[in-house]
């Protein structure tokens, strides 16, 4: 249930940064036939939805420190996950990395890659790990991280062009008050209509997106939390229910955790981490 609705959120936001495009260019006197914008929906749902193929491990090559395995680790790493595989029945291949990082953290990238941190390795016990890479392993499975992908790959655009075009209206309506007269006399003598359509389609896109691109993050962070539980969920299926449990209370003592209800309702995509263990202990009969 929760897959279906984050996939139609997607879906829908998807839809709406590019009618709002197509609309942007009709308005602005570039007529679109009907032909070519059906292929530029499809190439734009492609485009968003093929991003965790190309666009994660990007994002990761520039901006994180993830690095292959050496020896130790990588033995390590494949003897637990292959029992993890085993349970699962999941035959694909992974690639699994290390973050050069003392936090506490792991992470489903992509299609197919799993990186957890050099603290991690660490702290964690081979049972913990297993637990951790469950919770993965059912993040790839269940397609979260290409989902979140796209939704991801589509804000980014379409918060590019909101912030592009707000510039320019900045720009235009903060020029010196002279020139700005000038300049507004001249185009509305000009391209009377086709001045006024065009600003207006404009200041349409960047207060439209300014408003739905908040609602539609909120509506992905609510789902993202419900999908923690969903994965916590599967490792227990899988038999490593215990042993994510144990993983979560090492991870309560890297220091004080967030429980604020209004900072994880608005700013986090994962939900309270003693939440995660009351579920955990809750499909362990330990209560009700």
């Amino acid at each position: 249930m929760i897959r279906t609705f984050q996939i139609t959120l997607v879906l829908i936001y998807l839809l709406l940064v590019e009618f709002s495009f197509l609309i942007l260019l009709a308005l602005s006197g570039v007529a679109v036939p009907d032909r070519a914008a059906i292929l530029i929906t499809v190439g734009w749902l492609f485009l968003c939805f093929s991003s965790g193929y190309w666009l994660a491990p990007y994002f990761y090559f520039r901006h994180s420190s993830l690095r292959k395995p050496v020896f130790e680790e990588e033995e390590r790493l494949k003897v637990c996950f292959e029992k993890v595989q085993e349970r699962s029945n999941c035959k694909r291949n992974f690639r699994l990395l290390v973050e050069e990082s003392m936090e506490l953290n792991a992470s489903a990238i992509g299609r197919h890659t799993i990186a957890v941190t050099r603290g991690m390795l660490e702290q964690m016990t081979d049972e913990e790990l297993k637990g951790l890479l469950a919770h993965e392993l059912g993040h790839h499975l269940n397609k979260d991280t290409l989902v979140m992908a796209a939704f991801g790959t589509a804000s980014v655009l379409s918060g590019s062009l909101r912030r592009f075009l707000t510039a320019i209206l900045i720009r235009l309506f903060a020029a010196d008050k002279l020139r700005l007269i000038i300049a507004l006399f001249l185009l509305v003598m000009v391209l009377p209509v086709q001045f006024l359509t065009i600003t207006g389609a404009c200041l349409a896109f960047v207060l439209l997106f300014a408003l739905a691109d908040p609602l539609f993050r909120q509506a992905c962070l609510c789902s993202s939390r419900f999908i923690e539980y969903k994965q916590d969920a599967y490792a227990h299926q899988l038999g490593f229910g215990q042993e994510l449990k144990e993983a979560l209370r090492k991870l309560t003592l890297e220091g004080p955790q967030e429980v604020n209800t209004y900072f994880i309702l608005t700013k986090s995509s994962h939900p309270v981490i003693y939440n995660r263990i009351r579920r955990l202990e809750r499909l362990e009969g330990l209560r009700s």
